[in-house]
């Protein structure tokens, strides 16, 4: 009896003792911060199994790093190290002696994968929003919402509200971004993307954002041949309400792919209410073939992806 009565106390505490989450008013299944994300480890995860992003949720100079999941530095390449089997009595036998030392240099030096190692996974690239507010944000709050999947980014400038949400539909395959004044409150963003390298990014007067590029590998004998490898794009359509949409200036040149840094390209939206983004990539990956299928263009893919759901309201987007 006693110790039901001291469980009884305890759970009680507990419950008295509310989260954050409860405290601010939001279900627990909402992870919340009073302020941005200050690296990728902060940064909240959305994504559908197959595109994804990070959101840093910064309310001046937005950071949404997006990932698709088959890019790749490297091509396939048998790394089976033939002399394992040759070596293998040969190490057992100085295991089952106790010669550890030796057992270990005699694996490492016969039976390591040639190439011993693989070349990584790769980001798709950034996309960037600035925004143009008079004043600094204040009210700040952003949230991933479990139940959802919704991550979102809450302030007020100069007495007015406004909310980001980034989210991820799956049987669409493309992730959405929407900002909205509230309370009658105007939007000047300039949005944009870019990659580190091996892409060249390019726009399109109806307000089309294109990531095109191949990984360029170099020479590495530690993680297989050096080439021109995987193909990949990306694709935002960006649609608002606003006064008007024109290449944000001034931005460099962007670079052709392989030749270093991709600079930003994009478009500065004006006086808008809402601002919404499609976005979707695609590589020339075949999971048939296990390999690249140079017939595939991810290019291709991202419009007709994009093309499919452009009779989704965000709405509808939002519950699939």
């Amino acid at each position: 009896m006693k110790s039901i009565v001291v469980l009884s106390i305890s759970l009680l505490l507990l419950a008295g003792c509310g989260s954050p989450v409860e405290k601010a008013g939001s279900n627990h299944l909402t992870l919340w911060y009073n302020q941005p994300a200050k690296d990728w480890n902060e940064a909240l995860p959305v994504g559908n199994g197959r595109l994804g992003a990070m959101v840093f949720g910064d309310a001046t100079h937005e950071k949404i790093q997006i990932n698709e999941e088959s890019i790749w530095a490297g091509c396939p390449v048998n790394n089976n190290n033939p002399r394992s089997l040759q070596h293998l009595p040969e190490i057992q036998k100085a295991l089952f002696e106790s010669r550890f030392r030796e057992a270990w240099q005699l694996a490492n030096d016969n039976m390591l994968g040639t190439p011993p190692r693989i070349r990584s996974y790769q980001p798709l690239g950034d996309l960037l929003i600035d925004y143009g507010w008079k004043s600094e944000p204040t009210d700040y709050r952003r949230s991933l919402d479990l139940k959802t999947g919704i991550a979102a980014t809450e302030f007020t400038v100069d007495g007015k509200k406004y909310r980001q949400e980034v989210y991820a539909s799956v049987p669409d395959i493309i992730l959405i971004i929407n900002i909205k004044a509230l309370d009658g409150g105007k939007i000047d963003a300039t949005i944009s993307m870019t990659r580190e390298k091996d892409a060249m990014i390019t726009t399109d007067s109806d307000g089309t954002i294109h990531l095109n590029g191949q990984i360029i590998d170099g020479e590495d004998a530690g993680s297989g041949p050096a080439g021109e490898h995987m193909k990949f794009a990306g694709e935002a359509r960006i649609t608002h309400n606003g006064q008007s949409t024109s290449p944000p200036a001034p931005l460099p040149r962007s670079q052709a792919p392989g030749r270093g840094e991709s600079a930003p390209a994009g478009f500065t939206v004006n006086m808008a209410s809402s601002i919404s983004l499609r976005l979707s990539a695609a590589t020339d990956y075949s999971v048939n073939q296990l390999n690249f299928d140079r017939s595939i263009d991810p290019a291709a893919v991202c419009a007709k992806t994009l093309d499919q759901a452009k009779n989704q309201t965000d709405k509808s987007l939002m519950k699939r």
